[in-house]
Order: structure tokens, then sequence, then C-alpha cells
């Protein structure tokens, strides 16, 4: 454990000096500048008594440790002036729309988005929401739902979408949501080929699927015989899938389909469903 602790404070103290070089540099600067200082994780120690002796709970169970073991401290500076008092929790989804703000500049249109969010939520995570009144929901509040599904459409218009936003300095959210869903909802996703052609009930293999297609996205989801299987995205026409044993131990028919849709379940596209054949090796 001295060991661990050790390694871990000389990273501290080599970033402490990293972060002091920049300021150092900056300070003296004449170009108004912000510096916005957070890691990424907390420290990867494998005993957690590390931070029981601490004093920071994190394996308890209880809502507190939860929210610590999710949690980082970050650093605001700047050297000119400006209004630093944050929130105590602030989720990195929001940590740009708080520099811009910070630093006076007007943000693009998908931040509008943003900020209509943040008024509502402090911290977005997989796992947990915080709103802004600190209450904490380990499931998808009623209440925020159709937020949380405008913010999904206006996300998915800026990654994979037309870019709606980009191209009209006027646009409205509540546009950008119904463009992407037009423009979605009918895209069907075809499956031109399969690697290997020909599935066999064979023991040696390893499961590992290419699948050749059009219109495969990110939020792709893969279903044989109705059970969602992970896929690895390659790009628009190219996904992978590792398909477990029990569909291909014995000879039989494998019902597959795709489907687009966001975690709100959104549809956004879909297949036809597709039959395989598992033969006798």
């Amino acid at each position: 454990m001295i060991e661990m602790l050790e390694v871990y404070t000389q990273g501290v103290f080599d970033a402490d000096q990293s972060l002091k070089m920049l300021i150092d540099y900056y300070q003296n600067s004449d170009e108004k500048t912000v510096i916005f200082f957070f890691g990424d994780h907390l420290p990867a120690f494998y005993n957690k008594e590390v931070f029981t002796m601490s004093g920071l709970d994190i394996t308890s169970g209880t809502l507190d440790s939860f929210i610590n073991s999710r949690s980082i401290p970050y650093v605001i500076w700047s050297n000119y002036p400006i209004d630093v008092s944050q929130p105590e929790l602030i989720s990195p989804s929001f940590m740009s729309l708080t520099l811009m703000e910070l630093a006076n500049i007007q943000p693009p249109n998908y931040f509008q988005m943003l900020e209509k969010a943040h008024d509502h939520i402090a911290v977005l995570e997989k796992n947990i929401i915080v709103d802004q009144d600190n209450q904490t929901y380990f499931e998808r509040p009623k209440h925020l739902e159709p937020l949380l599904r405008e913010l999904e459409l206006v996300q998915y218009d800026a990654l994979l979408g037309s870019q709606y936003l980009n191209q009209d300095e006027d646009s409205i959210l509540g546009n950008v949501r119904n463009k992407t869903i037009n423009e979605n909802l009918n895209q069907e996703i075809y499956v031109s080929n399969w690697v290997p052609e020909r599935l066999t009930a064979d023991p040696n293999w390893d499961g590992i699927m290419g699948i050749h297609g059009s219109n495969f996205l990110t939020i792709t989801k893969m279903y044989v015989n109705e059970v969602e299987i992970p896929i690895v995205y390659g790009n628009s026409n190219y996904i992978t899938t590792t398909l477990p044993r029990k569909y291909y131990e014995s000879p039989g028919e494998l019902l597959i389909r795709f489907e687009n849709s966001t975690p709100s379940g959104i549809v956004l596209g879909s297949s036809q469903i597709y039959k395989l054949t598992v033969y006798e090796p």
C-alpha cells in the first residue's frame, strides 16, 4: 500500500507543478485566459481502504458514497476578473457551457440545448441524475423525460445527423427535434452480407461475426431471438458482434433484427427480420 501511495503522491506533485507552470505563463500574458483544471476519475487504488483511511466513503453503499465514488474536484483560474461562483456539483457535460459563460463567449446553437438542460439538471450521468434542487435519481425521472429526449435528438443531429443547428443562426430547438425525427424515422437498416456467410454448430468457432450493410449508427442495437446482443460499430456500413455460444451450439434458426434508437427509446430506424440457419458442422 505504501508503494502505491508513493506513486500516486508523486503523480499529484508532478501534476501540481505542471499546473503551476501553466498558470505562471498566463499570469504574465496579455491574452485573456481561463483555465479549467480537473481529473477524469479518482485514483485507481485496488485497495479501497486507502479512501476509508483518508475519510472518503466510497464503499458503504449509501447515496453519498455513490456520489463520492464518481466525484473529483476541479479548479478554475483566470488572469482577469470573472465570476467563479460555481455550483458544488457539475457534470462534465456542462463544463464547456460553464467555461463559455465564464469567458463571456457567445456559445454555438447546440449550447442552447445544454443551457436549457442545465437549468434543471446539475449532474447527468448514465447511472445517476441530480437535479438543481439536489434531488438524486437512479432512473430517468418522468418529469425530466421530455427534456432528456430533446437533448438526445439534438446530440444526434450534431454528431450523426444533418446538423440542422449549424445551418441556421436562428434554429429553434423544437424544429431540430422534429426535423431529426422526420429525417430518420423511416431510415431502414439493410444487411448485405454476413461473415461468415454460413453458420455451423462448430464448437471451435469463437462466434465473431462481421456484418456488412447500410445505415448503421453508433446507437444501433442488434437483437437475436429478441435478446439484445452487444455490437462494435465500425462505420455506417460495417459492424461486428460476438454471438454467445448458446446461439450456435446446436443446429437451428436465428431471427435477427437491428434498430437505431436513443436511450429514451425513440426509434430512428429499423431493419426487417433476417433468418439465419445454423447448420450441422
